[in-house]
């Protein structure tokens, strides 16, 4: 069980109290100075594991039990247990278990004079596991606050021990806790994250550049996570980096001159990551990629295409999250139109109900007899699919060059790759295995296109 507060401070002054005057010490950077902390060896069951090390502050908050246990009782039984394991499951701890078990413990951590860790909380859990009692620590002074430990750990964690560095979230995390918590300025803590070289100034403006797109990641992950009622795991979004760079500087673009079409275009990206679409197809997506690719996409699918007006109908009359404040959006010359603003509604409506359904088997859609469930893996995937088909769409049109060249550009497409089909349907048409009738299946509805095309052309 948890030693508490009290017996833990007393046994690490005991422990310091009892160092002759030829005792180790650690320097440790210390309120922009540098002091010589006692390092004494104590049991590891003295110690309690650090729930708010930004290693792993991610992960904890995504496990609802542990996170809400936190809040409560921090240092609590089930909590270290759970930080224990996450420890164990981080890139290294087994080759820094073998290191212990070969050469024992060669550098101190680093602990409050109450027993919380700042650092070590691998090595403290890899000791434990190899059966070692004790560890050596390096005491900091009573009067530590939270501040100054947010300034350590940003010391030996961040800035300069990159053999084990941050998660994106967990990153995020402390950057936005440097900020708000800390209550720096954005300046101070590029500095001390090393974004800004001394002497060079461009690398002032893009290390403050970057800290503010780093707190604004976290506010744009947050409002996904407040739409799912909290259902999306943080971690979720740790392969997600490069997507919401290039969401955060297209949107940046945009806000100040059409805040309009940037919150179209957020909104699009946020069902674009709730599907799994990858960042190179996100690409796409700008302010007019609903109106112009995907509602036809939308319309052709054989899922969703019935489903539509429903859609429209059920986003209109129930109450969806506010949208961005958008100033006088009728200063801008190209006001929407009425089918437009139903297009966005029916996007918005889609990012709503899944980001609601996140982590359920089904999702509750409406149809013309009424709300019916389906399988929520199904229409992510057929979403995933109608935003990659529209996605390509736009790329098409953008090597056109404009809206009247699409056409010819699409059929010249479409004849290379039939060349490529049948002339790979020579090669096999004859092996074992080769699936003919699913083939003859798939020719059959690309004839039935061409006529349809033939049809259009002929304007019959």
């Amino acid at each position: 069980m948890t030693m508490n507060d009290e017996v833990r401070s007393e046994a690490i002054k005991r422990s310091v109290e009892a160092l002759d005057e030829a005792r180790e010490t650690l320097r440790i950077p210390w309120k922009e100075g540098i002091i010589h902390a006692p390092v004494i060896k104590i049991a590891v069951s003295s110690l309690v594991l650090n729930p708010r090390s930004h290693r792993i502050k991610a992960q904890l908050e995504s496990d609802p039990r542990i996170s809400a246990l936190i809040e409560s009782d921090p240092y609590a039984d089930d909590v270290q247990v759970a930080i224990a394991n996450l420890l164990r499951a981080t890139p290294n701890f087994g080759d820094l278990k073998g290191s212990l078990e070969a050469e024992s413990q060669k550098e101190p951590g680093i602990t409050t004079s109450y027993g919380l860790l700042i650092n070590a909380n691998c090595r403290a859990v890899a000791l434990g596991d190899i059966g070692s009692e004790y560890i050596d620590v390096a005491v900091l002074p009573n009067d530590a606050t939270i501040g100054e430990l947010y300034d350590l750990e940003l010391s030996l964690q961040v800035a300069h021990d990159y053999r084990q560095p941050y998660s994106f979230t967990n990153e995020l995390l402390f950057v936005d806790d440097l900020v708000l918590k800390s209550d720096r300025s954005e300046e101070e803590v590029a500095q001390r994250l090393q974004w800004i070289i001394p002497g060079r100034t461009a690398t002032t403006v893009s290390g403050v550049q970057k800290v503010k797109r780093y707190v604004r990641h976290l506010a744009f992950i947050r409002e996904l996570q407040k739409l799912s009622g909290k259902s999306i795991p943080l971690t979720d979004f740790d392969s997600t980096e490069q997507a919401l760079q290039e969401f955060d500087k297209e949107y940046e673009k945009f806000r100040a001159r059409d805040p309009l079409g940037a919150e179209r275009m957020k909104q699009a990206r946020m069902l674009a990551l709730l599907v799994g679409l990858g960042y190179d197809r996100m690409r796409q997506i700008d302010s007019e990629w609903v109106d112009n690719y995907f509602v036809d996409a939308l319309c052709e699918s054989d899922i969703l295409g019935p489903l539509i007006e429903p859609m429209r109908q059920a986003a209109t009359s129930s109450t969806l999250e506010p949208a961005a404040d958008l100033g006088d959006v009728g200063l801008f010359e190209d006001e929407p139109t009425d089918d437009s603003v139903a297009n966005h509604e029916l996007v918005k409506y889609l990012v709503s109900v899944l980001a609601k359904s996140s982590g359920a088997d089904t999702v509750t859609l409406p149809t013309n007899e009424g709300e019916k469930k389906f399988d929520r893996e199904q229409i992510g995937q057929a979403v995933n699919e109608l935003m990659r088909n529209a996605a390509e769409d736009a790329k098409m049109a953008a090597r056109a060059g404009s809206d009247l060249a699409l056409p010819l550009t699409l059929v010249n497409d479409a004849s290379k790759k039939l060349q490529r089909a049948r002339d790979a349907y020579l090669t096999v048409m004859k092996k074992d295995g080769f699936n003919k009738k699913e083939f003859l299946e798939a020719v059959g509805v690309v004839s039935r296109c061409l006529e349809g095309l033939n049809v259009a052309v002929k304007g019959e």
